[in-house]
């Protein structure tokens, strides 16, 4: 494993803590728009791209111009291992963002029938008893079931596949730690 500069640590922390901070508060979809900023990153084949740098700077919170300087003085090399660790840190934001908005929908925190069966599914999945599909397909069927819950919920059920798609940027104890966080310790904590 390549020994990563201080330099490349910190902007990587810069951008990541940023996206982050942002995530919450700037969209509805975090799970779609987490994988399409991901693709993005994925897509691009010149590292000095004046997008790919607005965007870096714009979730680091520094001028286009200030970022591109320190881009600038990054080798290739450097700039791909930031790439790389941004894109883990983007998915598991966007996958941790998806979860918590589950556990704190107000639709599943009042219905406790809605709560055990997200909980006990979750419980399954972190003791090995069903993949990852078998859990998010347990979902949709709990939140999206009918027809009518599926036409109203097209939007937040194509949100929903996409944010559990970022699990295949994450390494899978993160994913498991991140579902029992959310759909099992935070569906079990009583609300008020």
């Amino acid at each position: 494993m390549a020994v990563v500069s201080d330099e490349v640590k910190d902007i990587v922390e810069m951008i990541a803590r940023g996206y982050s901070r942002l995530l919450p508060h700037v969209t509805a979809t975090p799970g779609s728009d987490t994988l399409e900023f991901i693709e993005f990153i994925e897509d691009i084949d010149d590292l000095n791209d004046s997008d790919l740098i607005d965007m870096l700077a714009s979730w680091a919170g520094l001028s286009y111009d200030d970022f591109k300087r320190i881009w600038d003085d990054l080798l290739d090399s450097e700039k791909n291992e930031v790439l790389d660790a941004v894109v883990y840190r983007m998915a598991v934001a966007g996958f941790e963002e998806l979860l918590r908005r589950i556990a704190t929908a107000s639709y599943v925190r009042k219905n406790w029938d809605v709560r055990k069966k997200i909980i006990d599914m979750a419980k399954k999945y972190v003791r090995g008893k069903i993949d990852l599909d078998d859990l998010s397909e347990g979902i949709v069927d709990v939140l999206w079931g009918t027809e009518k819950d599926t036409e109203l919920g097209k939007r937040y059920i194509w949100d929903f596949w996409s944010g559990i798609t970022l699990n295949n940027y994450i390494d899978e104890e993160t994913v498991k730690e991140l579902v029992r966080k959310y759909l099992i310790e935070e569906l079990e904590a009583p609300w008020i």
